[in-house]
C-alpha cells in the first residue's frame, strides 16, 4: 500500500476514540481507523487523512463461568487465543493469529472453526462503538440493536468499535492456539501468523 496519513492518533481508550473522530469532522478531513491493519484494501490509512490507530489497545479479559472475552479493539487473533486457552475455551477467529478481531467481526469473519460455531460476527455480544456524532454507545440486541446488526458482517462504515464482547465455545474437540487452528484428531486447519 501507498498510502500515508498526514496524521495517526495512538488511542489509549474510547475517550481519545471520541475526540478523533470529533478533530476529524471539525477540520474536514478523512478519517480512517486501523486495528490489525490487514484490510485487504487497505481502507485502514488513507493519503493526508488522520488514522486512529487501535494496534495498541490489545486487551483480552476472559470469564470463563460466562464463556464471555472483552476483546479491546486492537486485539488480535492471536491475543485473544492465547487469553481463552488457559481455560480450555476457544473462539471463533480467522486463519492468522496477526489479524485484528475487530475488523474481522465487522467483516463477518470467516474461519477454520466457522462449520462449528458460526462465523466471528455470529459471536458477537455486544460492542462499545464511537459514533461518527462523537457519542459513545454499546450495541447489542437491546440497546442500538440496529447498530448491532450492520455491525455483524456489515463492514468498517458504522463508526470506531473500541471493543466487544464475543462469546466463547469449549474446546473439546477444537484444540487452538496463537497463528495456527487444529481441529479434531490434530488435522492442520490453518497457517502459521506472521
Amino acid at each position: 500500500m501507498s498510502s500515508r496519513p498526514g496524521v495517526i492518533v495512538r488511542c489509549a481508550g474510547p475517550a481519545e476514540a471520541q475526540a478523533t473522530v470529533l478533530a476529524a469532522q471539525e477540520y474536514g478531513v478523512p478519517l480512517t481507523v486501523r486495528g490489525g491493519g490487514h484490510d485487504w484494501a487497505g481502507r485502514a490509512l488513507s493519503d493526508g487523512g488522520l488514522t486512529i490507530d487501535l494496534s495498541g489497545l490489545r486487551r483480552v479479559t476472559v470469564d470463563p463461568e460466562t464463556k464471555v472475552a472483552e476483546v479491546a479493539g486492537g486485539a488480535t487473533a492471536a491475543d485473544l487465543v492465547a487469553a481463552t486457552q488457559p481455560f480450555g475455551l476457544t473462539a471463533a477467529t480467522g486463519s492468522a493469529g496477526s489479524v485484528g478481531m475487530a475488523g474481522l467481526i465487522l467483516g463477518g469473519g470467516y474461519g477454520p472453526l466457522s462449520g462449528r460455531f458460526g462465523l466471528a460476527a455470529d459471536n458477537l455480544l455486544s460492542a462499545q462503538v464511537v459514533l461518527a456524532d462523537g457519542s459513545v454507545v454499546t450495541a447489542d440486541t437491546e440497546r442500538e440493536p440496529e447498530l448491532f446488526w450492520a455491525l455483524r458482517g456489515g463492514g468498517g462504515n458504522f463508526g470506531v468499535v473500541t471493543s466487544m464482547r464475543v462469546r466463547l465455545h469449549a474446546r473439546a474437540d477444537a484444540a487452538v492456539r496463537p497463528g495456527a487452528v487444529r481441529v479434531g484428531a490434530g488435522r492442520e486447519c490453518a497457517g502459521r501468523a506472521g
